[in-house]
């Protein structure tokens, strides 16, 4: 088990870590439609879809990282790519000037890391 975590310690990260900014969004709502920084992606998409969108992509890789699903790990992660890119996109456009979208782009880097170790 401490060997399999190691080796998919940073699968892991990305899973939980978007399983837990999904939720954060779900229950606190009023984050999306209340912060600046998140102004742009609050006119186009709404609180719940985004918030749901982290949650279940991040179980569904977590999902198949424990069960050894290389297919759906792989267009989970793909999905999460975008999903944080489209987040920290938004962050960049956004006004007053924000470290924010440092972010996101710590988690594509950290999707880019796993696809390039795991092909």
């Amino acid at each position: 088990m401490k060997k399999f975590i190691a080796l998919k310690s940073e699968s892991m990260i990305l899973s939980l870590g978007s399983i837990t900014y999904g939720l954060q969004l779900f229950i606190h709502p009023s984050i999306l439609k209340s912060y600046s920084t998140y102004e742009v992606i609050y006119r186009f998409f709404d609180t719940y879809l985004v918030s749901l969108l982290f949650v279940v992509l991040g179980a569904v890789n977590l999902f198949a990282v424990v069960v050894g699903q290389n297919q759906i790990r792989m267009t989970s992660r793909i999905l999460l790519t975008i999903l944080y890119l489209l987040f920290a996109i938004c962050f960049i456009l956004s006004y007053p000037p924000n470290e924010i979208w440092i972010l996101p782009i710590i988690m594509v880097a950290i999707a880019f890391s796993i696809s390039m170790k795991e092909g």
